[in-house]
């Protein structure tokens, strides 16, 4: 599953909007390969399990960087040739 970082902590853990489902994912420091922090508009590639600390609700696990995303233009903005 693919999704984007929304919301950074310099606590250890994150939440990523799946691309999927649009649902909010937990995601914690142990569960991230090869880096040690996240940022938001990051790209993440990751599996889900049950949580570990919330019965009946799921959180990221296998969590890899795979890139940043590309800004959005809202329509509220005007496009310039």
């Amino acid at each position: 599953m693919f999704g984007t970082i929304v919301s950074a902590s310099d606590r250890g853990f994150w939440f990523a909007e799946a691309d999927s489902t649009h649902q909010s994912i937990f995601i914690h420091q142990r569960n991230v390969k090869g880096r040690r922090f996240l940022h938001v508009n990051e790209r993440v590639k990751f599996d889900l399990a049950p949580s570990t600390t919330k019965p009946g609700e799921v959180e990221a696990i296998n969590v890899e960087f795979v890139g940043m995303t590309i800004a959005r233009q809202t329509s509220d903005e005007a496009v310039r040739p």
